[in-house]
Parts: C-alpha cells; structure tokens; sequence
C-alpha cells in the first residue's frame, strides 16, 4: 500500500493536466469558487478493471479479457467493489482512496424498469462506464494538502510512472477549435408542441411534473480538455468533473448534488427553481427574492423533496428535510435547493441507495416512472449521459455523485449540450423554453466567443 503526502496545488485542474491524455482519465472537479464550500478534488486514471454497460448486457473488462453479466450494472459494481483491493493506511477523513469512478448515463433506469426506448440512441455513449481504479490523487483544499493513494506498493512501476509524471512540466493547452455554432436540434415551436402535450398530460392527471429537455449540438476538431479548463475558470461549479474515455469524453459543470453517503449518512440537494443573473446588483438581488417568493417553483421543488423523501425511505431510517427551498447563487443563475438526509439501514450497501433513487428526481418528475414514461415519448433524442451521474464509490461505502446538468458531450468530433426544465400544471411555454436558454446559454456563449472561428492553428 502506498499513502504518499504530495504538493498542495492551488489549482488542481493543472494537476489533472499532467494525466489528462491517459486512458479512463477523470477529474472530480469541486471548482475555483471558494463561496461554494468546496473541499475535495479526486484525480484517477487507468483503472485496472472497466465496467462497461449496454442496456441489460455488462461488460467487464481486465487487459485481457472481457466478462459478460446479466445481472444490474449496480449488482454487478457492488460485487466487483467487494473483492476490490483496499488502503487501510490513508487519512482517514478523505473521501475517497481506491474503488470505483465514472459515470452512469440516464438510460440505466431502463434497467430498473420497464421504459419504452421511442429514440434511436444517436450519441455512440455506453449507458455507463465505470472504472475500478486502484491509485487516486485526493486533493483538499481545507487543509490545504494532497495525497497519493493506491492499493500497490510504492515501487511499483504504476506508482513510480505517477511520480515521474508529476516532476514533470505542466502540459500546455492543446489545440481545440469549434467548426460552427450550437445549433438547437428542435426549433422553438417544436418544444412547443411537445409542451402543450405535457401540459395535457398533466390535466389528464397522469404526473404532476415532468423535465422536459431539449439538446444542442455543434463539430469541433482537438482537445475537449482544453474546453473544460476554459469553462472552469470562467464557470466554477461545485460538482464539477471531466471523464475521458474511448467512446467519448463528459464536460460537467453540474451545480447539483444527487447522492451522499459517508459513515451511513445520506443526503441528497435536488434543485429545482431557477432565475437568471443580473450584472446590475439591484436587479440581481430583486430576481433572487422573486424565486425565494415564486409559489410555482416553490411548490415544484416540494414535490421533488416528497419523492425523495419516498425514494430514500427504501434503504434509509429517520428521514429527514433540514433545509427546504434555499437559494444558491452560481455564475448564471440562482437555484432554489432542498436538502433531505437519512440514516443508511445496516443491512443496504451505498449503492442501493443509489439505486432506489436513480436516475434523479429532479431531472424526471414525479410520479417518476410515468413522468420518464411520457418523456420517452416526448422527447425526441435519448439522453445519453444527460441527467444521469458522475461518482465515485470507494471499496469503505462512501459514495458521492453529481445530476449530470450543465454538461457537454463529446463524441466523434460532434459535441452536445441539453437543457431542461420542470414543467408543472400553470407552466407557460415561452417562460419554459426561455429557462432551457438561460440554464446553458452562459457555456455556449463561452465557448462560441473563446473557440469559434479561431485563427490558432493545431500544434502538430
């Protein structure tokens, strides 16, 4: 076992740079904004197993061979998880040393439950891909320290190929480039339609609520990693992380938490309510205390903390709604934000939790299955790794996880971006689509000003 006290960095996305080419690299990201009580960043790469998952079918995968499981990607994880090498000699306060991290996309609620697939699956994604990682770099910036940890002993080659790449330079940005600007992939009447269908739906009394999205999409040609690091520093967000993997790479720059666990405490903040920034204080302070006194998203975000509440209550004693309908303030908008605990019972593993609640309340609706049943319909792409999660799972139980929101997809030169939003019964369209626009405008804007049309050629 190795537990090695590294250089604090200030900034960890320089850290991760050192790693970023190396395959199944992923970067937990708490952000630059020291508001949003931000504390541990985790840095990984090359994992000695991958858990890869396609519908019903997982695939496990060592240097030499693949294994395929029928059983539940969660089943599957938590049994690889339990066999999985562990530290015993790291600070015990960090969370997270060896076990697994990746991401788990939207659709693996097909394998929970009986959804209708209406969309073909256009974004060459798996449904998730999960690393069993036995080396991470754990970063904390309370106490101001760095930390490398593996299950290996320090003179493995694995270890000593670590240290010699973090002596050495930290890698210049690379080349990144977008061939034209986003487009919507449904025209403004288009999620109107698919709106006033909802709104029926909702009449009809079918579900109260329902997060309804739309996508866009542009080319690009180089390095997303580059992109990252330009968002980052211009769009901190307290549930950050980048995932680079052979299918593709996941830019999140989620605001949201899903799911917590650590000593058998559980908490999960869903977001719901939203207000733009204003440059003008006056004007910012005056959208911050309509959303606080807006009853619609009041009551919608009540409606996701009672679903919740319901979901958790599977594995989970002694639940509870400490702090409900809280405002949080990030770069481009303000979010209403409720926090619901529990008490993890003895005989649940993190990832049942995880798995009773997934995918999130928030970024469905509530009745959830029906609400996802409708939006199957209603939408008219697949989610792919949208409003699913990006985790990690450490081989002592601890979990945490973001809502894939805020985040960009890139696959094969294409890059995609999704937006949404809660649709209840006195919704109105325009109000609806304009928040789409708000919620992801600020990233696209970012990245159309900085690397559209750019006159920098690739370095090689």
């Amino acid at each position: 076992m190795t537990c090695l006290t590294l250089p604090y960095p200030n900034d960890s996305g320089d850290l991760f740079a050192c790693f970023a080419s190396w395959p199944f690299a992923i970067f937990l990201d708490s952000g630059l904004d020291a508001n949003t009580h931000r504390r541990f960043d985790i840095i990984s790469a090359a994992p000695q197993k991958r858990l890869i998952s396609y519908g019903r079918c997982q695939h496990l995968q060592t240097d030499n061979h693949t294994h395929y499981h029928n059983d539940t990607l969660f089943d599957v994880l938590k049994t690889e998880i339990a066999h999985h090498p562990r530290v015993s000699n790291a600070p015990k306060h960090l969370p997270f040393t060896t076990g697994a991290l990746g991401f788990m996309g939207y659709d693996v609620g097909h394998q929970l439950e009986t959804l209708p697939h209406h969309r073909y699956q256009d974004i060459a994604l798996p449904d998730a891909v999960i690393g069993l990682y036995d080396w991470s770099i754990v970063v904390d910036h309370q106490q101001q320290a760095a930390w490398l940890i593996s299950s290996l002993d320090a003179h493995h080659n694995t270890i000593t190929h670590i240290l010699s790449t973090l002596k050495q330079p930290i890698p210049s940005s690379s080349y990144f480039q977008l061939q034209q600007a986003f487009k919507p992939c449904i025209t403004a009447s288009e999620y109107q339609q698919a709106f006033h269908q909802l709104k029926q739906h909702i009449r009809d009394g079918d579900c109260y609520q329902a997060n309804l999205c739309q996508r866009f999409q542009t080319t690009y040609q180089g390095s997303p990693f580059t992109a990252y690091q330009h968002l980052r520093q211009h769009h901190s967000s307290p549930f950050s992380g980048f995932f680079h993997t052979p299918w593709g790479d996941i830019l999140s720059h989620s605001p949201e938490r899903f799911i917590r666990i650590q000593d058998r405490q559980v908490i999960t903040q869903p977001i719901k309510g939203t207000a733009p920034r204003d440059a003008d204080p006056v004007k910012d302070t005056a959208l911050a205390k309509a959303l606080l006194r807006s009853e619609k998203d009041r009551a919608e975000n009540c409606m996701i903390v009672d679903l919740l509440r319901n979901d958790l209550a599977r594995t989970c004693d002694a639940v509870d709604v400490p702090a409900l309908c809280e405002l949080h303030s990030f770069p481009n908008v303000h979010h209403l934000i409720s926090t619901v605990t529990g008490q993890q019972q003895i005989d649940q593993h993190s990832l049942d939790t995880l798995k009773t609640c997934f995918p999130g309340g928030s970024i469905t609706g509530a009745p959830k299955i029906r609400a996802m049943e409708i939006l199957a319909e209603l939408e008219p792409f697949r989610r792919s790794a949208y409003c699913g999660s990006l985790l990690y799972c450490d081989t002592n139980g601890s979990l945490d996880s973001n809502i894939l929101i805020r985040t960009l997809l890139c696959v094969n030169n294409t890059l995609y971006a999704y937006a949404g939003g809660g649709i209840v019964h006195d919704s109105q369209a325009d109000t609806e689509y304009q928040e789409t626009l708000t919620k992801i405008g600020r990233l696209l804007q970012l990245l159309e000003s900085t690397f559209l049309n750019s006159t920098k050629e690739p370095l090689c």
